[in-house]
């Protein structure tokens, strides 16, 4: 656990990994950054706290099958168990997932904010046409074009669009409005274009997000 000094934490490791040791129990936070092989590996309870949302949350697929992978790894072992503890209404969705039948989608939309505004700082992309084909090599395409319902894209809509253009080039000029409203990029609705600024540069060097900036300037306002 977080708690532990680092040499007991390595000692731990060490024994576990000699085989001195046959258990090793860690708390959900720690067990992402525990790389040892396993013949078993049991995660005890899928949900974990979110402080974003104040709530607990289910585990997401990628960290099941990222912890579930430390089992029976082919240079250690020649097979490996995964159990999983979870409530029964919950069995059927990670049923699905061990049985590969559960997508794995694109969270890219709640970033992209971020990742345009860095595109645009590095000079990379400088107007609206540009972002929507950037946004083509992304996964969220991938995603859309395979499961376009999952992404607000309505059946009609798909068939009229059917590269997603106009719904690329809706996404970016409404993050392109969030930006400008931030002072992070400046945006010519007429002609299209994204410009940088140094706040934007800022925000890209320093890896803050849009709702940092925001907050800052919100605070600064209030101060002035």
């Amino acid at each position: 656990h977080a708690g532990m000094f680092r040499s007991d934490r390595s000692l731990c490791e060490r024994l576990f990994s000699e085989g001195l040791l046959r258990c090793l129990v860690c708390t959900a936070t720690l067990a992402w950054g525990v790389n040892l092989p396993a013949h078993t590996v049991i995660i005890k309870g899928t949900q974990i706290y979110n402080p974003e949302k104040g709530a607990h949350v289910e585990l997401s697929p990628l960290d099941v099958m990222q912890i579930f992978g430390r089992a029976g790894r082919p240079q250690f072992d020649t097979s490996g168990e995964g159990v999983i503890i979870t409530t029964h209404d919950k069995l059927a969705h990670y049923l699905r997932l061990l049985n590969a039948q559960l997508a794995v989608e694109s969270q890219f939309v709640k970033r992209l904010a971020d990742h345009l505004n860095a595109e645009v700082a590095l000079g990379t992309v400088s107007s609206v046409a540009e972002a929507a084909t950037w946004l083509s090599y992304t996964y969220l395409y991938v995603r859309a074009c395979r499961s376009p319902l999952t992404y607000g894209i309505s059946p009609d809509q798909r068939e009229r669009d059917p590269d997603l253009l106009l719904w690329r080039y809706g996404l970016v000029r409404t993050v392109a409005r969030q930006l400008d409203r931030a002072r992070m990029v400046r945006f010519n609705p007429a002609t299209g274009a994204l410009d940088p600024t140094e706040v934007g540069r800022i925000a890209s060097h320093f890896y803050l997000g849009l709702g940092t900036v925001d907050l800052f300037d919100d605070s600064g306002a209030a101060a002035a």
